[in-house]
């Protein structure tokens, strides 16, 4: 991406330097036709999922939605391109369709300049982005690479060649990636089931853990003379799945402390302390850059039921559930509308746990123990009432272990596979650049001057122009007209 300056100096000003010498260059204006119609703008409101006229904006997508208003429909003898004036997205346009309202150019290249080349070479201009502004006044300052006529075709024909490589390298990277989610959810479904690696008989079985977590929580609930607090038992009915006879099913609560933040909208200031939400959780990571703040005070009353240390386990409990991150920093900071895991001295770590929430067998839980609620939101009673399959103490630490191997031998082949996707996306930008500098395909003397074809084109819109004067004449005749019969 270059700055409005160097785009004006490089392509906008003069004739461009870097084309060939058969080639010609001209200014937008001069020979592209803007043919947007503002009496059949369609605004989104309008568009249905289904219909006979497709409607193209100015958005990503090809096709926006459908109408079936035969007056609003475009037709033209040769494909146009579409230009989203606020967006900056082109789309080149072989068929009948509807206009989509705010921000859409329809732009009409001469007879000798081909459609599909002018849409490659607006892909190739690197076009000031300023945001949601107008970008249109960009693209019609700048000078259209021309060369001859049968060059554009071959050169489109070249584009095309190489980006269905890219779209078909890029196709099998997008499979790997599944296969590879599909692997990491069947293993971690294995892990929770007891599959993952053998149970050793001679590992302390779950249930005695679970006696002396039960224990100490009786002991200590007894000597602050508070009522010991009773789980309900769990049920046949309840067991989303079947788990290893040396395993336990658990409610959460039971083992470890769960709670949750704060559930109200304390007032944000400029500068504070953090107050964390979902939306701080999306990357795997906590993230403390892009957040709010709240006063100290506020701090402080939110801290006492819900304050957050490191080692502890985060997750979104509202809207997109899961999402859960180990806390790695000793920075202080509230929490609102987040489950919240502490840790205690049976599990100093909560690996295990964070493991299970990113399994598919968590969603199995969620499932079976939010029944008659929405799964947009997790209450804290569901949550501490959730069940856990408890492996033995060793075996955690094993299957951590294992797990951990597994999953770094994967985020080494995603890695891999990031680096080769951006690797087809510089190759999509080098084609276009060899295309445009005249580097793609050789020039045939034989095929002409773009010059030539340059002047063809500019005669024959001097012979279009006069035509076009005396149908707006009559256009305006006929408007005078109807404007006296109404008078009279």
């Amino acid at each position: 991406m270059i700055g409005e300056a160097e785009y004006i100096r490089r392509y906008c000003e003069n004739e461009l330097e870097i084309i060939p010498s058969s080639w010609s260059s001209v200014n937008f204006e001069k020979i592209i036709e803007d043919k947007t119609d503002s009496r059949k703008k369609t605004p989104k409101s309008k568009f249905q999922e289904e219909g006979s006229i497709p409607v193209v904006d100015q958005g990503q997508e090809l096709i926006a939605g459908y109408i079936d208003d035969n007056k609003k429909i475009r037709i033209f003898n040769k494909p146009v391109i579409v230009f989203g004036d606020h967006t900056l997205a082109f789309k080149f346009i072989d068929f009948d369709f509807a206009q989509g309202a705010d921000g859409v150019r329809v732009l009409y290249p001469p007879d000798g300049l081909e459609s599909k080349f002018l849409y490659y070479y607006f892909k190739y201009l690197p076009l000031p982005h300023k945001g949601y502004s107008r970008h249109f006044k960009y693209l019609k300052q700048c000078q259209i690479a021309l060369p001859p006529s049968n060059e554009q075709e071959r050169i489109v024909q070249k584009i095309e060649s190489c980006f269905e490589k890219i779209d078909e390298t890029e196709s099998s990277l997008n499979k790997v990636e599944k296969l590879l989610e599909k692997y990491r959810e069947s293993l971690l479904s294995k892990a929770f089931r007891g599959e993952l690696i053998p149970q050793n008989p001679d590992d302390e079985p779950a249930s005695v853990l679970l006696s002396k977590i039960r224990a100490e929580r009786e002991k200590a609930e007894t000597s602050k003379k508070k009522k010991v607090q009773a789980f309900a038992p769990i049920t046949d009915d309840e067991k989303p799945f079947d788990i290893p006879e040396s395993w336990e099913w658990v409610r959460l609560n039971e083992i470890i402390d769960v709670r949750d933040g704060t559930h109200d909208s304390p007032k944000l200031i400029k500068e504070g302390v953090p107050l964390v939400t979902s939306k701080n959780l999306r990357t795997g990571q906590l993230d403390l850059v892009n957040v709010s703040y709240i006063s100290k005070k506020d701090h402080e009353a939110i801290k006492i039921r819900s304050e957050v240390q490191r080692g502890d386990l985060l997750m979104a409990m509202i809207g997109t559930i899961g999402n859960p991150i180990i806390v790695d920093t000793s920075e202080e900071f509230s929490i609102k509308n987040i489950a919240l895991f502490k840790r205690n001295k049976y599990f100093k770590s909560l690996s295990i746990l964070k493991l299970f929430i990113e399994s598919p067998l968590f969603l199995e839980v969620v499932r079976n123990s939010s029944k008659g609620t929405t799964q947009k939101f997790l209450s804290l009673t569901v949550l501490r009432n959730m069940l856990f399959p408890l492996p033995p103490m060793r075996e955690i630490e094993a299957l951590c272990k294992r797990i951990d191997i597994e999953l770094f031998g994967l985020k080494k082949i995603i890695f891999d596979i990031e680096k080769m996707k951006k690797h087809t996306s510089l190759f999509r930008d080098s084609t276009l650049n060899k295309a445009f500098e005249g580097r793609l395909v050789e020039q045939i003397d034989s095929e002409g001057t773009g010059q030539e074809l340059l002047e063809k084109i500019l005669k024959a819109k001097a012979e279009e122009a006069p035509k076009k004067k005396v149908t707006k004449k009559k256009f305006a005749k006929k408007t005078a007209k109807k404007k006296t019969t109404k008078k009279k």
